[in-house]
């Protein structure tokens, strides 16, 4: 069961126990996930294998943020780079969970990504392939063991959030996952599907540049407006004071 809670209603002791059990109840680690956006750019189909972001320094849906600075990914690379289906060690059927490995997760700057995620040839692990390769499944996420956590906020304007800022922490698993967290995963050959899908977004997003610009413009005349308004009435009340003292 999921309870979501107002964010006026969150309190640092709601934050600490809430991700005290999402520890417990993860054997320790924690899980952020994120939703794709798709292009066929690294996706090979003769080696079912795609690269892709595993994850980037964004609260997640859950309240997660990860220093990808802090995250040391040398015990994954070097000993069980895993992916897993959806976070489960075991499938149904008791069948092994794993469906893929990565040839080399790596850190640049702010981002977690990953490198020749090779899918098995199981009929568990070709059934998600299909998936993935299709645009269908778009998500990827990871499991990481916090090391060094603590509360943390960050104001937006008039929006202020607080969140779980984990400083430090080991990669354990990659997973692909039909559902995620955070906003910034994805797969390369899941980003954009067409040309006209980009463009389309491109006009989007000169869209929105505009409509910021026009706010910010407006808001730049209403703080004009004001300033004047207020002097004048400082005028005003000058005036009435004057023509007080001369009657």
């Amino acid at each position: 069961m999921v309870i979501y809670v107002p964010r006026s209603k969150v309190t640092d002791a709601l934050l600490r126990d809430s991700f005290e059990q999402e520890l417990s109840a993860g054997g320790g680690l924690v899980w952020t996930a994120a939703p794709l956006a798709i292009e066929t750019q690294s996706l090979n189909e003769e080696a079912r294998s795609v690269d892709g972001v595993a994850s980037v320094e964004s609260i997640s849906r859950t309240g997660h943020l990860f220093r990808i600075a802090g995250m040391d990914i040398r015990a994954y690379n070097e000993r069980n780079p895993v992916v897993l289906a959806c976070h489960r060690q075991m499938s149904d059927g008791l069948l092994p969970g794993a469906i893929a490995t990565v040839r080399h997760a790596y850190k640049r700057g702010d981002t977690l990504g990953f490198k020749g995620m090779t899918f098995d040839s199981d009929p568990i692990a070709d059934a998600w392939w299909q998936k993935v390769r299709k645009g269908i499944v778009r998500m990827v996420s990871i499991g990481a063991l916090p090391i060094e956590w603590d509360i943390a906020e960050t104001t937006t304007g008039k929006k202020t959030v607080r969140f779980i800022e984990i400083t430090e922490s080991e990669l354990g698993e990659i997973s692909v996952t039909p559902l995620g967290a955070n906003r910034g995963a994805y797969f390369d050959n899941a980003r954009r599907g067409s040309q006209a899908v980009d463009a389309r977004l491109s006009d989007l997003e000169a869209k929105v540049e505009q409509l910021l610009a026009t706010n910010a413009k407006r808001e730049s005349a209403l703080q004009h407006d004001k300033a004047v308004g207020s002097g004048v009435n400082h005028a005003l009340a000058a005036l009435n004071r004057l023509q007080t003292t001369v009657s």
